[in-house]
């Protein structure tokens, strides 16, 4: 499984792959929309295949009120 983690921001999020043993996979930021949201789902269903995983984990940190849209999506 493939962990992601999600440092939620006003405007921008980071967000952090991790394999199973705890290794760092890579890391990307995205913005706080629609568009953000897509193309960071892109990028993990890439991470996915490259890693030869068999499932993504989504950990988010809510933030205030700004994970809302994260999550809705």
């Amino acid at each position: 499984m493939l962990v992601i983690g999600v440092e939620v921001g006003r405007e921008r999020h980071t967000a952090v792959g991790l394999t199973p043993d705890g290794s760092k996979y890579g890391h990307f930021d995205f913005s706080n929309n629609g568009e953000g949201f897509r193309k960071s789902l892109n990028e993990v269903m890439k991470w996915k295949v490259e890693s030869g995983m068999e499932s993504v984990l989504f950990g988010i940190e809510p933030t205030g009120h700004y994970w809302f849209t994260l999550a809705h999506f």
